[in-house]
């Protein structure tokens, strides 16, 4: 790969993606974070959403950090004229790196998978309470 296209890849494929998603994730964490109070019902809620984005910001770090570390590496070796067994190793282990990067669209599935489970029931226990406090089953018919 010529060494102008490694740099770009770096950046838009791997260094802009973080720097947008860990911008949007301490946003949202931080905006959460105002919500809890050391009473509220939510609080579990909030905490939950908390430890989901930091276990994505996670996943993807570990995803990708040493994929695109790695290409970076194989691009500083290419340039100083490394030798051509560490050009080898280099190679393998970007392909090995690659491959764990791909992982990430199955590790994503895992978390959003274990969101929505932990959503839906933060969501039937908030209305369940909502029922409760109005003298309703959660299973009975509400009329319009």
């Amino acid at each position: 790969m010529p060494a102008a296209l490694s740099l770009l890849a770096i950046f838009f494929v791997f260094t802009l993606p973080l720097a947008v998603l860990t911008f949007c994730s301490t946003e949202v964490i931080r905006n959460l974070k105002k919500h809890l109070n050391t009473n509220s019902p939510e609080d579990k809620s909030i905490q939950k959403a908390i430890r989901i984005i930091y276990a994505n910001l996670i996943v993807f770090l570990m995803c990708f950090l040493p994929a695109y570390l790695g290409l970076l590496a194989r691009f500083i070796m290419e340039s100083v004229g490394a030798t051509c067994f560490l050009l080898c190793v280099m190679k393998n282990f970007s392909s090995v790196m690659r491959r764990i990067a791909t992982s990430n669209c199955c590790l994503d599935s895992v978390c959003y998978y274990f969101v929505t489970r932990e959503f839906h029931e933060a969501f039937l226990q908030t209305k369940a309470s909502t029922q409760k406090a109005e003298g309703t089953h959660p299973l009975q018919i509400q009329p319009c």
